[in-house]
């Protein structure tokens, strides 16, 4: 998940420079994005792996790379809601940097790149909703609340950037650069 951090991150920051050259945007923006959907990719699907996979070594049984349950079923949900939408976002960030963009077309920029990023996001959200509910119990004294904290902030900060960058909402640069590309950065 650090790279695709710290790729978000490049990502996020080179997409509020207007300067840039098309060749400049397409590989500090739409190659960081994409790189960094990949590691985020890998990160919840090892993630998902472990939750349907935890107890089968001491257990004796096979490990598994699908399942439709794991060891518990909110952690099965998370981790699976938390794959799914990495899964969205790689089909948002393969559209944006591998498909022309057609700005007549807003069929287009609705169905792929828009609905992608909203519906991975909602995922995220709902994943960490999930994971704050698995962990109840926990409090800001503790480590697991800090992370399932942050951890909704930053669905929540994808979410809104991913619904307001829906096409055709002629926002001033400014607010483009507020709505998306700043919360993007700081989710």
């Amino acid at each position: 998940f650090m790279e695709g951090s710290l790729l978000f991150t490049c990502g996020g920051a080179s997409s509020m420079y207007h300067d840039l050259k098309p060749w400049q945007r397409k590989v500090l923006v739409s190659m960081a994005y994409f790189s960094g959907s990949l590691f985020f990719t890998v990160g919840a699907y090892l993630g998902f792996f472990e939750v349907i996979n935890v107890g089968s070594a001491s257990e004796g049984t096979r490990i598994r790379f699908f399942a439709l349950r794991g060891s518990s079923a909110s952690g099965y949900r998370g981790s699976l809601a938390y794959l799914l939408g990495a899964l969205f976002f790689n089909v948002n960030t393969s559209a944006v940097l591998f498909l022309p963009a057609w700005p007549s077309e807003v069929g287009y920029q609705w169905a792929v790149p828009w609905l992608s990023a909203t519906a991975g996001s909602a995922l995220f959200v709902f994943a960490a909703i999930t994971e704050f509910r698995h962990n109840s119990q926990a409090t800001p004294r503790e480590a697991v609340w800090w992370l399932c904290s942050f951890y909704l902030l930053g669905s929540v900060l994808f979410l809104v950037a991913a619904a307001s960058s829906y096409p055709d909402h002629d926002f001033p640069r400014k607010q483009e650069d507020w709505l998306f590309h700043f919360f993007f950065l700081a989710g």
